[in-house]
């Protein structure tokens, strides 16, 4: 996170192309015995960066509390405790994933079809989780504060060249993908157990590159080198042992392809879920033109969730926050964060802070998806 912090402490336009070697060095030693980009990623603000409040319960967005922020913001706090549920309830779906694997060698039907509707549950869950963003992330500050810290130099035109790490890499410049969704285990497992390697023809097992898709399988791919070693291997095997299932489903009762159709329903309504929330927090502000520049800190003292179930935060209160005696460094986000590029129609191809044109790319992804997995029953 302090890579980030450092970059984009001057504004969103104005990326700094340098990072120093006490800094570089140490991220770079961190990303080595991760296995991971010297970055910040899905991992280091989300699966790596909170503690519970209460043991004796689970990481629900209401008992986590987040270690590090950027803008010491309880809107930022909310966004990352949010997602660290997602991941722990894509972890209950795994569990179902690998009984349905088993139960499928072992020719089980009715064991296939009870631990398909676990996963489908486990999907509307995380899907209620991902809603509840809306509860306490103002789209203002999400936009207009967070996002711009979680951008990557890979794809993004403030940084065309790419950032050098001082001391490390033969000091050549590194072009490195933002924190994105793309990066969660969880999500990836699910495409993976459904037999889906997005922008290919044909299931996972025989794909062949779609041409017009590259951008998106290349893309994908390539979250994969922003996981831990331990979660890349794990999808790898993944991908092997659930061709038992897909094997097994074919013959199997009608029950428990229509509970395997039941878990693509889910995970397409979970990325409609998504894209709501994309309108919400990037499309529609990025949209607007009575967004005022704001001026946010660097690397604040996270505020947590202690007081969020009964106050609801307000933007105004959140900026006077941020110019506290913890401001490290101020800059102006422009609403403009990365890239306005024009498409032919004349509308912004908003981008994502993996350096994605955001909403085709998930509108593809979340149909994609759906049909192959579907592929899978015939």
């Amino acid at each position: 996170m302090a890579t980030n912090a450092y970059v984009w402490c001057a504004g969103a336009e104005q990326g700094l192309d340098t990072i120093p070697a006490p800094l570089s060095t140490l991220a770079h030693a961190a990303g080595r015995l991760l296995g991971i980009a010297p970055i910040a990623t899905h991992y280091t603000v989300d699966m790596f960066n909170w503690n519970l409040r209460d043991p004796s319960l689970p990481p629900l967005a209401d008992n986590i509390d987040i270690l590090h922020s950027f803008t010491g913001t309880p809107d930022e706090t909310w966004f990352y405790a949010v997602t660290t549920e997602i991941e722990y309830r894509g972890g209950v779906s795994l569990q179902h994933m690998l009984s349905a694997i088993e139960a499928a060698a072992k020719k089980d039907s009715a064991g296939v079809t009870a631990a398909l509707h676990g996963v489908s549950a486990s999907i509307e869950a995380s899907q209620a989780a991902l809603h509840r963003m809306h509860e306490h992330l103002d789209p203002d500050v999400f936009y207009n504060q967070i996002r711009i810290f979680l951008a990557g130099w890979r794809n993004n035109p403030n940084l065309p060249n790419g950032v050098v790490y001082a001391g490390v890499d033969h000091e050549q410049p590194q072009h490195y993908f933002g924190a994105s969704a793309a990066q969660s285990p969880a999500i990836a497992a699910l495409d993976v157990f459904l037999g889906v390697r997005h922008g290919t023809a044909g299931d996972a097992s025989t794909a062949v590159e779609d041409p017009d898709k590259k951008t998106e399988v290349h893309y994908l791919q390539a979250m994969r080198h922003y996981m831990v070693e331990r979660h890349r291997a794990f999808l790898s095997q993944l991908a092997i042992e659930r061709e038992v299932l897909q094997h097994f489903l074919p013959e199997s009762s009608q029950a428990a392809r229509d509970a395997y159709a039941g878990v693509a329903a889910a995970l397409k309504a979970f990325r409609d879920e998504h894209l709501r929330i994309v309108a919400r927090f990037i499309i529609n502000p990025a949209r607007s033109t009575s967004c005022p520049p704001l001026f946010v800190s660097c690397l604040q003292p996270p505020v947590n969730a202690t007081s969020l179930k009964s106050q609801k935060p307000n933007k105004h209160a959140t900026k006077s926050r941020t110019k506290n005696k913890f401001v490290s460094c101020l800059f102006r986000a422009y609403p403009a964060l990365v890239d306005s590029k024009v498409k032919g129609d004349g509308g912004p191809a908003e981008r994502g802070t993996g350096g994605t044109e955001l909403v085709q790319f998930l509108k593809d992804v979340r149909q994609d998806g759906y049909q192959r997995a579907l592929s899978t029953l015939n």
